[in-house]
């Protein structure tokens, strides 16, 4: 009961009947424990390891009785190997001195292991605090706690803390009547965008609901398959893995799932929003046949008054379709264009998640503005 009550004082929101776990470590000493703590930040982490990513369950060690710093590292190096490296929190029930908390973060930085480290002092600190005080924890904790907040290999796997600007483009692409099309160079966001979408959106039990398939061998020539049947068959999977009602899917064509798609949208009050990523390849092959997929998925938008709706993002190349007459690309809406981050988003994506972590740009606007 009594670490429900601290991670509560912390600020974090319990979740279930019993939030707490007790998970000992293999080989751990007396005077540690470790729990598993079902726990919401509430969106305030500002760095990913801490928030989305840990979806809402926390490794938790509590020390005490003063180890030395040597066994401290042991066990924490035993925690890091039982939890494959997972970000966790130390509570440390004494207090670390400014030389041990330097060892213990030389120790979880070569490790790899994010840790937000709690102790006497922290506590104190915080009871200050009246309104939440997740936010001045985290700022207390975290450039001691070897984070990396970005995500160079992410793609368009972008966490939502480092998700910056474009929040007005991600309400036209939620918009049944707004712009289905996306389009411009590589390594500018388009997925990201998707994504940022797709976390929004996707709510199946308030009949919410969000497919995002990246179809860049769809259409390709290289691949050898008939592009009609491989979108067909990943169309098909994709509901079936989202549990859309009633669907039967080795028995339907596209016509027949299209068909069902608009039944159980206009029955059942359902929103059905599919997101085609890298679609070049796809619309290339869909154009040497009139446009025959796309011209059957924006029937079936009109069929349930935007309801089911598709959003088609790619290179330069998507937007070029618009310019032929008489196809269906051209009723989907003013495409957008992604280029660079405006100013003050990309001042964001420097600034927010390195003051997270302790750095500071000084007072001069120059110092930030060099960086980008």
């Amino acid at each position: 009961p009594h670490i429900k009550t601290l991670i509560s004082f912390l600020g974090f929101t319990l979740i279930g009947v019993n939030p707490v776990s007790t998970n000992p470590i293999s080989g751990g000493m007396p005077n540690f424990q470790r729990w598993r703590v079902s726990a919401d930040p509430g969106g305030f982490a500002p760095v990913a390891q801490f928030g989305s990513l840990r979806k809402k369950s926390y490794d938790v060690l509590g020390i005490w009785d003063r180890p030395g710093i040597e066994v401290i590292s042991s066990q924490v190096t035993s925690l890091m190997q039982q939890t494959e490296n997972s970000p966790s929190i130390l509570l440390f029930f004494p207090y670390l001195t400014p030389a041990r908390r330097d060892l213990l973060l030389a120790t979880t930085d070569k490790g790899g292991l994010p840790i937000l480290v709690i102790d006497e002092p922290v506590l104190f600190h915080l009871a200050r605090e009246h309104d939440t005080r997740l936010r001045p924890m985290f700022n207390t904790t975290l450039p001691y706690s070897a984070v990396k907040p970005y995500f160079p290999a992410a793609a368009g796997l972008v966490p939502p803390e480092v998700f910056k600007g474009r929040h007005k483009l991600v309400r036209d692409l939620i918009d049944p009547f707004g712009p289905a099309i996306v389009y411009g160079g590589r390594q500018l966001g388009k997925s990201a965008l998707l994504r940022q979408v797709e976390r929004e959106t996707d709510h199946p039990d308030n009949g919410q609901l969000v497919i995002y398939e990246d179809i860049r061998l769809i259409g390709d020539r290289a691949s050898g398959k008939p592009y009609q049947t491989e979108f067909r068959d990943r169309l098909a999977q994709a509901l079936v893995n989202k549990k859309f009602p009633e669907l039967q899917r080795a028995s339907m064509d596209l016509d027949k799932l299209l068909n069902h798609i608009t039944q159980q949208v206009r029955e059942k009050k359902i929103r059905l929003l599919l997101l085609l990523d890298e679609a070049d390849h796809f619309l290339d092959a869909d154009a040497e046949r009139n446009f025959i997929i796309i011209t059957k998925l924006k029937n079936a938008m009109d069929q349930t008054g935007r309801q089911f709706k598709i959003v088609l993002a790619g290179l330069h190349n998507v937007q070029r379709f618009q310019r032929i007459a008489n196809q269906p690309l051209a009723h989907l809406g003013q495409p957008i264009e992604i280029g660079p981050l405006e100013p003050e988003a990309a001042r964001q994506l420097l600034v927010d998640p390195l003051h997270a972590i302790g750095f500071r740009f000084g007072t001069n606007p120059e110092n930030e503005d060099t960086s980008l």
